[in-house]
């Protein structure tokens, strides 16, 4: 749905010339970094070129460094959290999806006007969620923006980090970042992070958490800090996403109780639907009560996760499916009840009364049922389904044991300082996190273009080596025919080339390069007299030893010819 939503979104940017967002720079530098600020710290009003907040960590020292090759731009959006923290009024979910369409906008923006610039994302808190969904898309190939155009990704404390991740998603062991596609950048691998692994992952919805980011991967780097909530929650704890999914959803004030209560029961009603649809039409399987049986393709634990997320719409067909199931295991309940079964014609006959008139419809209904009371049979048993059922909801203790284990908790105690560290804790050589992102982001506005390798010589098809030790092997002198008992296999030579035989019995033949235009006009120019020569010589032979005799007698010439006629000459 994401991926969809992103198309849809992205279809109708860049139709034509593209105009920087108000406020946004027009310049088009080596690099242009766009950064998404953290929850409360944006708004739909603020100004792009305004350094604030996390980030300016990053960005001033970037532009002091290299101002004529960077420039930078901050996305305005909401960051707000339903009003449970200052910013904006709009629950999470909202606030993250209008962030990341103003992401989008300036970053094709950028794109189109700029051809020779490259892109940079840094992301806080919600920025980095934000951030993530956009290089997720664009790593997948699901964005109009071309993955070689992004240099690199930085996101701090990321709620979309998936469990366990390394610094680089999806590249284990790597501790410096990729340059750019076709670029050399130097100082890139002078830079070494080794912050401390971070067990858990982000607190996002479970559809967002990414284990890499496709053609992007080894060019995004996800940094957090061991006990920030945001990205290291508890691994095991579905319930946990499902809990902050629904704060996600609702409406917060601090100064009305009443309306978050509300907005927080309306988003556990809708969860609790969805997850109810979900088990039914996907887990549930059969339709009598002694066949029902409860699959285990997913928990319950990860049905209501799943379900919490307010994207995971209800596609059209879900509902009238799971209805339609339900309604079919309790009539096939009721038949099984009063021993009788009805058959197409009887429930044709029961819809059309009932389309008509209800009442008469339940009465036909009653009548048909009602009449086959003797052939009952004992009641339906549902233990089987019963059982799975109950063992179901037993584990969603056992599938989120994290959240009852006081030592994990334990470290969570100082959340919120962590979550405001990235400016202070050390990741490599004495240097924060923000400090590396901004040499990371000064190195990347210095990549080269990869210098241009000429050409291989492109050898001719008919070419080979003349032997293992490449050398010329001379014409080979002319040979007295061997006698039969020793006979000798004939190798005929291709495309001109000179082929040498070896004494052996069966030889194989070695071919060499071909001889020059000027050796190969002399030689034919020597054939050529050769070939003459040869001619006059049978000519000579024909004269005086062919088919003709001379016979000369005194003043007379007699001519005769092999079959005996005699030609008579004259005296001269």
């Amino acid at each position: 749905m994401v991926a969809g939503a992103a198309l849809a979104m992205n279809a109708g940017v860049g139709g034509g010339a593209a105009q920087p967002a108000a406020g946004q720079s027009a310049r088009c530098p080596d690099l242009y970094a766009i950064g998404v600020p953290g929850t409360g710290e944006s708004s739909p009003n603020a100004d792009p070129a305004s350094d604030r907040g996390m980030l300016s960590a990053i960005f001033q020292p970037m532009l002091a460094a290299e101002r004529s090759r960077t420039d930078r731009a901050y996305v305005p959006y909401e960051a707000g959290f339903g009003g449970a923290v200052p910013g904006g009024q709009v629950p999470y979910a909202q606030s993250v999806t209008g962030g990341l369409q103003q992401l989008r906008t300036m970053a094709h923006s950028v794109i189109e006007r700029c051809e020779n610039t490259r892109l940079a994302f840094a992301g806080y808190s919600q920025g980095a969620h934000i951030a993530s969904l956009l290089a997720q898309e664009i790593g997948r190939g699901q964005s109009a923006i071309p993955a070689d155009r992004i240099a690199g990704v930085a996101l701090l404390a990321d709620p979309t980090r998936y469990p366990g991740a390394p610094l680089f998603p999806g590249a284990a062991g790597k501790l410096a970042p990729d340059p750019p596609p076709g670029t050399v950048a130097d100082g890139l691998a002078e830079l070494q992070a080794q912050p401390a692994p971070a067990a858990g992952g982000g607190i996002g919805p479970l559809r967002d958490l990414a284990p890499d980011f496709g053609a992007l991967t080894g060019r995004v780097a996800s940094f957090c800090i061991d006990g920030d909530l945001a990205c290291d929650s508890p691994a095991n704890a579905p319930l946990l996403h499902m809990i902050i999914n629904i704060a996600g959803q609702a409406l917060l004030p601090l100064d009305d109780p009443l309306t978050a209560l509300s907005s927080i029961a309306d988003a556990l009603a809708a969860t609790v639907s969805k997850t109810a649809t979900d088990v039914v039409d996907k887990d549930l399987h059969g339709l009598t009560p002694g066949s029902l049986v409860l699959s285990h393709e997913k928990s319950l634990s990860q049905r209501l996760a799943e379900a919490s997320d307010p994207r995971s719409l209800l596609d059209d067909p879900t509902g009238p499916s799971a209805v339609l199931r339900v309604a079919t295991i309790a009539l096939n309940t009721l038949t099984s009840i009063v021993g009788t079964v009805l058959t197409p014609e009887d429930v044709c006959q029961i819809g059309a009364v009932g389309a008509t008139d209800p009442l008469a419809g339940l009465a036909t209904l009653s009548a048909k049922t009602f009449a086959s009371m003797p052939k009952r049979s004992s009641a339906p048993r549902f233990t089987q389904v019963v059982t799975q059922a109950f063992n179901a909801i037993g584990h969603l203790v056992s599938d989120n044991l994290e959240l009852a284990d006081t030592d994990v908790w334990g470290k969570y105690q100082d959340a919120v300082a962590r979550h405001n560290a990235y400016a202070v804790t050390a990741v490599a050589a004495g240097r924060p996190s923000v400090h590396f992102i901004a040499d990371w982001f000064i190195e990347l506005s210095r990549a080269e273009p990869v210098a241009a390798k000429p050409k291989p010589a492109v050898a001719q098809p008919d070419v080979l080596a003349a032997t293992a030790a490449d050398k010329i092997v001379p014409d080979p002198p002319l040979t007295v025919p061997e006698p039969p008992s020793s006979p000798r296999k004939s190798h005929k030579p291709k495309d001109g080339a000179i082929e040498v035989r070896s004494g052996t019995a069966d030889p194989a033949p070695v071919r060499i390069r071909p001889e020059s235009a000027e050796a190969k006009a002399e030689r034919l120019k020597t054939a050529r007299h050769v070939i003459w020569a040869l001619l006059l010589s049978e000519s000579a032979c024909l004269l005086y030893t062919g088919r003709r005799r001379l016979v000369r007698t005194g003043w007379d010439t007699d001519f005769l010819d092999t079959t005996g006629v005699e030609l008579r000459g004259h005296r001269r």
